[in-house]
């Protein structure tokens, strides 16, 4: 069974340069009319992962710079379409816990998928700071952070927030 969802966004504003130059999507590429708005898509990624949830268990998402970048991002998409986030929606910061980690392990340099890909040994296929290829990178890197960590499945559900808690600490 494939449990990839992976879609480019029309963000119907301009792509801002330093964007385009980091992860190669121009506003060419997705200001067309053949490339669903995200209010076309959220229905769509509701029931993908509600038809992957456990009964009564939270969701949890984790992202490379979740806390600046992911989830104001999806915070901000959601309120454009008049919804809410699932109140059982959490999320993890990697590049917090592989701040963490960097405390203890001198060996580990900078902190960016790329360099933690090349620390772990890990080969990235695809480009870096594109949706899926930073995915595959971060489901081989996050478990060799966890054990680094020694954090359990319930160790990383402690370390996860709700949504709208990543929007008060950012504020701060």
């Amino acid at each position: 069974m494939n449990c990839t969802f992976e879609t480019l966004i029309n963000p119907e504003w301009n792509v801002p340069r330093y964007a385009a130059e980091a992860n190669k999507i121009t506003t060419e590429l997705v200001c067309r009319p053949d490339v669903p708005r995200f209010s076309d898509v959220l229905p769509i990624l509701l029931a993908y992962v509600q038809s992957r949830q456990a009964p009564g268990k939270p969701v949890l998402w984790v992202a490379h710079n979740a806390k600046q970048f992911d989830v104001p991002f999806v915070i901000q998409e959601f309120e454009r379409c008049s919804a809410q986030v699932p109140a059982d929606w959490l999320f993890v910061d990697s590049l917090c816990l592989a701040r963490k980690l960097k405390k203890s392990d001198g060996n580990i340099g900078l902190l960016n998928l790329k360099a933690l890909g090349e620390h772990y040994g890990v080969s990235s296929e695809g480009p870096s700071h594109r949706a899926m290829p930073d995915v595959q990178a971060l489901c081989d890197i996050l478990p060799k952070i966890t054990l680094g960590l020694k954090l359990t499945c319930d160790g990383l559900i402690g370390e996860a927030r709700k949504f709208y808690d990543f929007r008060k600490v950012s504020r701060m």
